[in-house]
Formats: C-alpha cells, sequence, structure tokens
C-alpha cells in the first residue's frame, strides 16, 4: 500500500514539475552546467534552485541528462573479465607463468611455492577492487567448463591468493579444456 501512494506522489510531483508549460520558459543552465551540478562539482545558491524549479525546460533536461548519466555508470560497472592461453608469454613446453585478462584489469601468476606445489596469484586492478567493495562481491575466476579455481575477497594490494586445484599443470589443464579462464563478481 504505501508503494502505491509513494508511486502516486511521484508521478504528482513529476506531473506538476516536468509536464507543466510556462510561456517564454528556456533552459536556464547548460547541459555542461547541468552535468556538473549532477557529478556534484556545481552547487546552486537558493535562489539559484528558485530559478530552476520554475524552469520546467531545464528540470526536464536535467532529467534526461540524469538518466543519461546513471546509465553511463551503470554500463561502467565492470561485469567480468576473460583470459586466453594464447595471451600467455612461452613456449608449450614451458611452465605456464601467467595469463592476462583481454581487458587488462587482471593478471593470474603461477608458481611453486617451497614445498613444490603449483600456487595462483591474482593481481587486480584497483578500480575493479573499490567496485567490489561498494557492492559487497567476491571474485570467481573459473575455467572453461565452470570449475572455480579461485574465490574471496582481493585484499588491499589487490591480490588474491589459493592453490592450484588439480594435478596436472596450468598449461595442460587449458590445453586440454579450453583456454578461457572468466573471472567475474559473485554475491556474497
Amino acid at each position: 500500500m504505501a508503494d502505491k501512494q509513494h508511486g502516486g506522489r511521484r508521478a504528482l510531483i513529476d506531473s506538476i514539475l516536468f509536464h507543466r508549460e510556462r510561456e517564454g520558459d528556456r533552459q536556464i543552465l547548460s547541459d555542461e552546467a547541468l552535468q556538473r551540478l549532477i557529478e556534484g562539482e556545481l552547487k546552486l545558491s537558493p535562489e539559484e534552485v528558485r530559478e530552476l524549479m520554475h524552469s520546467p525546460a531545464t528540470l526536464r533536461r536535467l532529467r534526461v541528462l540524469n538518466a543519461l548519466h546513471r546509465a553511463r555508470q551503470k554500463s561502467s560497472l565492470w561485469q567480468g573479465s576473460e583470459m586466453l592461453l594464447l595471451a600467455a608469454a612461452g613456449e608449450e613446453e614451458e611452465p605456464l607463468q601467467y595469463l592476462d585478462s583481454v581487458d587488462g584489469l587482471f593478471s593470474l601468476h603461477f608458481f611453486y611455492d617451497d614445498s613444490g606445489e603449483i600456487q595462483m596469484l591474482l593481481k587486480c586492478d584497483h578500480g575493479v577492487i573499490q567496485q567490489l567493495a561498494q557492492s559487497s562481491r567476491t571474485l570467481w575466476v573459473q575455467d572453461a567448463e565452470g570449475t572455480i579455481l579461485l574465490s574471496g575477497v582481493p585484499d588491499e594490494d589487490g591480490e588474491l591468493a589459493g592453490p592450484w586445484p588439480f594435478s596436472e599443470s596450468p598449461r595442460a589443464h587449458f590445453m586440454t579444456l579450453g583456454m578461457a579462464i572468466s573471472i567475474k563478481p559473485q554475491r556474497v
């Protein structure tokens, strides 16, 4: 019931602000100024706010620019990355040392620990780490079959480590199974 009341009030406010016409009305702020307002870079005085509220043309343009801004923000959020074995350096006989993601946001390193076991170290771009922290998500690193190779939250240095889960080498595994690795955000 409260949602219907809120929706009804919202529709009324929208019709009052955006659908009214005023003779001689024009856009009183440039698109650049409106964009700066949306991004929080421009502060309006109380008088400027009153002028804005009395300009339906400016309010309509502000609404359009704000919708475009939200769409750009949503589309710029990291959705996932891919790694391909073809991007790795080295010959087929050499142990696989690292893979870089196609988008350049990640590198996955393979190394032997003191006991001779293969370990993985994922290095992440700091922008992705910030997005993960803000959205309470973890990373899943999966092979071509969907097997989770690594999962968790990168540390403050942007690193996530864990043991290689298979007995065969990383190069042999990826050559046999498929040469793609995906890195995806997952809800906690």
